[in-house]
């Protein structure tokens, strides 16, 4: 039996957080324990993560400068006989290497899932953080980097290039159990609308302002247009503020953290993520996956995932191209029903959620059987 040490800042509902609670649920049982450490204590999805097999430790940091908790971390892993340490998120990554190699554990992964801009700034604070990361990274036996752009990326930044692995997250696909009419019926969207969907943090990076500068524009232009924005976070109340202050709060609907993501887009008609960057954003392949073309930023590794097959890219920061965009393939069933057949049959393909276990597994072993630990 191998003891996966899982440490992750915290268990709010977030691209990283749900590939790991799906990673957990998974894994065989018979032949892994899977512990997680959260350092902090706002964890909306413990009860999920225990429901997945997991037992779950919090750390109780309350913030990231908490620098001696370190030792307690460090004793959880020992004390639980940890064997492999696997890191999601830049203080769980900076804390669970350290951790890790005090605990003694020789076996230590992190994941990278993004392409941090505060990596490259250069006061004198991230210079600090960048080099105490950089320093731990050297406790890790493999960096798995979430697509070819985020290995670039870290490679420059510093993260020797025979440390790195690339291994595309996804999610395993759900069928809709809600039909399209009842789904927009519950929404309180007209059946026959158009309907524009984005599910994600509602956080600077993500950019839904300019997706609700280009929803208004477009809600002028045509009333038979729905948007649909899937998610909580820091800007929720800015974001209603500015829909609210439009005379659309009809049309453009926040609707919070859900947990039928995989409804909503059956009931929906494209998908948008405007986003200023991405390491690889698991919510397109979602949306492929259930047959939905793609309008997205063109950064980080989205080009990996949608090309002019499956979708249109723009640059980042321009509500009028995504507007352009959106435009376009409302006006154009056919395109888009292609578009959306070959994201269906890429999602199928390339971004199988087994596939994804076999080479995270497969990594373990791997670690596994060279450290004597199986």
């Amino acid at each position: 039996m191998v003891r996966i040490g899982y440490v992750i800042n915290n268990l709010p509902v977030g691209g990283a957080e749900i590939l790991l609670m799906n990673s957990i649920r998974a894994l065989d049982k018979n032949k892994y324990t899977p512990y997680v450490y959260t350092l902090f204590n706002d964890n909306i999805f413990r009860g999920d993560f225990q429901e997945a097999g997991a037992l779950v430790r919090e750390m109780d940091f309350k913030t990231n400068r908490r620098f001696w908790k370190v030792f307690r971390l460090a004793r959880a892993l020992a004390n639980d006989r940890i064997d492999i340490v696997h890191t999601h998120l830049c203080d769980a990554d900076l804390y669970g290497r350290f951790a890790g190699h005090m605990a003694g554990i020789k076996a230590i992964i992190s994941t990278e899932h993004s392409v941090d801009p505060w990596k490259t700034k250069h006061d004198w604070r991230r210079l600090l953080r960048t080099r105490l990361d950089l320093h731990s990274a050297r406790f890790c036996q493999t960096i798995i980097c979430v697509s070819r752009a985020v290995a670039d990326y870290h490679a420059v930044w510093g993260i020797p290039r025979d440390k790195i692995r690339i291994i595309y997250p996804t999610k395993p696909f759900r069928t809709p159990t809600v039909g399209l009419k009842e789904m927009r019926k519950n929404l309180g969207i007209p059946e026959n609308d158009f309907v524009v969907t984005n599910v994600g943090r509602l956080a600077p990076p993500k950019n839904q302002r300019l997706l609700i500068e280009s929803a208004i524009a477009l809600c002028e232009r045509d009333p038979g247009i729905t948007f649909v924005i899937v998610g909580d976070g820091p800007l929720r109340a800015e974001l209603v503020g500015l829909v609210d202050r439009s005379p659309y709060r009809k049309r453009i609907l926040l609707v919070g953290e859900r947990k039928d993501v995989a409804e909503i887009l059956g009931a929906s008609d494209l998908f948008v993520l405007p986003s200023d960057y991405e390491g690889f954003p698991i919510t397109v392949i979602e949306a492929m996956q259930n047959g939905l073309p793609v309008v997205a930023t063109d950064v980080g590794g989205i080009p990996e995932l949608v090309d002019d097959r499956t979708g249109i890219l723009i640059a980042p920061g321009r509500a009028d191209l995504l507007a352009a965009g959106i435009w376009d393939l409302y006006q154009d069933p056919g395109r888009r029903s292609k578009m959306g057949e070959a994201g269906r049959r890429a999602a199928i393909e390339r971004f199988d959620f087994s596939v994804f276990m076999e080479h995270t597994t497969a990594l373990y072993d791997e670690l596994a059987v060279t450290r004597h630990l199986s």
